[in-house]
């Protein structure tokens, strides 16, 4: 069956000598990571690889491109409660963390579909980590 989220998902192309601005949801996280070309975002270039972070409160953003470009955005609503992400896995805290590193390494989650490869083993957890909490 479908499910509704309130989630934005848009590829977006950036014709060479070109600006446009985008209207954000300010109740939205939002993401936007560079797919090909060269852009800016509000007047500061944007690195390829990286994944730009926007927090709540933003409104439009003005993408700017002067070879031409394409542009991944992602945005939805906060999670109501902090969250950890190590390696594979995204939980509230370092226990639940741990405890899905050693379900992984025991093999009992399920596989990575589609992968070909051999499997990956988690890697080791700093002595202590427990003690870390969501920023």
């Amino acid at each position: 069956g479908l499910h509704y989220s309130p989630l934005v998902g848009a590829d977006i192309s950036v014709e060479a000598g070109s600006t446009i601005e985008l209207p954000l949801d300010a109740t939205f996280e939002h993401g936007l990571l560079v797919l090909s070309g060269r852009v800016e975002a509000d007047g500061a270039p944007l690195d390829p690889d990286t994944l730009y972070a926007a927090s709540p409160g933003w409104t439009s953003i003005e993408l700017t491109s002067h070879e031409g470009a394409r542009v991944l955005l992602l945005g939805g609503p906060p999670f109501p409660e902090p969250i950890l992400m190590w390696w594979n896995f995204v939980a509230r805290d370092m226990t639940e963390i741990r405890a899905a590193r050693d379900a992984w390494e025991r093999r009992e989650l399920a596989e990575v579909r589609g992968y070909a490869g051999a499997r990956i083993e988690a890697p080791p957890l700093l002595p202590g980590s427990e003690r870390l909490r969501p920023s």
